[in-house]
């Protein structure tokens, strides 16, 4: 489970070189590898490609990560930093950590919708899972890297959905949205199917629907525990 880390430098410049380097070669390798989903599966995606696209050699590939696979885990993190910004901004504006959950399904429907072939890829290979071990925690150049200097990107969960959805349910818990009695390990996991089940089943075929099977099943889930504050339109990242 990837850690944010409790302090360090405000911004990437301020990183040591080594730092930034290794950041930065990380990033390549992650632009190349989503250029590459956006065409064809994980497994036609060639190992020395990507090294060779980052300019770097196959070997050296090995440096950074263990597989392929660990890559786009590794992307996954990142990416969750990008879902995690937009939930805690919807969270404070609306003071729900309930609308900030529908806000992060709300921005990965949008982005299935823009990059269907690319998020579809992913969210299977989310849905498959893998062996954090194989897979490096994102380091404050990862993260200053990728929200650009964001005074958060140091503080923002960085673990996936694993992070997020017990987060934000623990804040609802906290906030009265919830009745002490709900079930925060089932609703974790009965979010996590919607969100992978939705994309899986739906982006081949209309990606358009994707938002809106989501609200429909979020609006059914928090009925069903007695939430007192349900999901709002305007909660849109």
């Amino acid at each position: 489970m990837s850690k944010a880390p409790e302090q360090g430098p405000a911004s990437f410049a301020d990183l040591p070189l080594r730092q930034r380097k290794r950041a930065r070669t990380r990033a390549a390798l992650v632009a190349a590898l989503l250029e590459r989903l956006v065409e064809r599966p994980l497994e036609d995606v060639a190992i020395h490609e990507l090294a060779e696209a980052a300019e770097i050699s196959q070997g050296t590939f090995f440096n950074y990560f263990a597989t392929k696979e660990g890559l786009l885990t590794f992307f996954v993190r990142l990416w969750s930093l990008d879902v995690a910004l937009v939930a805690r901004r919807v969270e404070a504006q609306h003071t729900s950590a309930l609308a900030a959950i529908e806000a992060l399904f709300v921005f990965t429907a949008q982005q299935s919708r823009a990059h269907p072939r690319l998020m579809s890829e992913i969210i299977r290979h989310q849905a498959r899972g893998l062996a954090t071990s194989e897979v490096p925690d994102l380091e404050a150049g990862d993260r200053l890297l990728r929200l650009d200097d964001h005074p958060e990107a140091l503080s923002l969960p960085g673990g996936g959905l694993d992070q997020l959805l017990p987060w934000l349910l623990g804040l609802a818990l906290e906030r009265g949205e919830l009745p002490p009695e709900a079930p925060l390990p089932l609703m974790t996991l009965t979010l996590a199917s919607i969100f992978f089940g939705a994309p899986l089943l739906l982006a081949g075929r209309d990606p358009r629907a994707i938002e809106e099977t989501y609200r429909a099943q979020l609006q059914l889930l928090w009925r069903g525990v007695g939430a007192t504050a349900t999901s709002r339109e305007e909660c849109t990242p």
